[in-house]
């Protein structure tokens, strides 16, 4: 019966297409650097941006940018001495006047939730707009990002993740 339904789950998750996007750089050992040069209507960005959050320090290595996604290669580090709760995936982003949701149906091998002190974490989120609307990727000129809150176990001193990032 175990088996049953573990090949049940394996099948599910393979319909669905449920992997993890593996050619996009974290910046950590999940990184897919110098691998792949950017598709046609596909535009790929090099990032190298780094910022600390009070209790995380957060890095987004490489945005690549299509018409039905974009995925954002990341890592942190938990930098304090304690646990932090943190959920960048279930964050969002904002392209002109188009909100994009992190896509729960694509893996990622980024920590979400509880994160122990000196934890660190890299993977990719991928963005994905609602419906049929498409991205006009020639004209992305920036991403402002929303990954939540960062807290720690007695919830005493909540940090914002907001950041804008320009697209060049």
């Amino acid at each position: 019966m175990k088996k049953l339904l573990i090949s049940l789950i394996a099948a599910v998750a393979l319909l669905v297409g449920c992997t993890e996007p593996t050619d996009v750089a974290t910046g950590g050992s999940n990184t897919a650097e110098g691998q792949n040069q950017p598709a046609e209507n596909e535009k790929r960005v090099d990032a190298n941006f780094n910022e600390k959050f009070k209790y995380v320090d957060l890095n987004v290595k490489e945005i690549v940018i299509t018409p039905t996604e974009v995925k954002v290669g990341m890592n942190y580090e938990n930098i304090s001495n304690q646990k932090v709760s943190f959920y960048p995936d279930q964050g969002h982003i904002v392209i002109g006047d188009m909100q994009l949701d992190v896509d729960f149906l694509t893996q990622t091998s980024l920590q979400s939730g509880e994160v122990s002190a000196g934890v660190k974490s890299d993977g990719v989120l991928v963005f994905k707009p609602k419906g049929e609307k498409q991205i006009d990727v020639d004209n992305v000129t920036s991403i402002k990002f929303d990954l939540g809150e960062i807290y720690p176990d007695d919830y005493s001193s909540t940090k914002k993740v907001e950041f804008e990032i320009s697209i060049k």
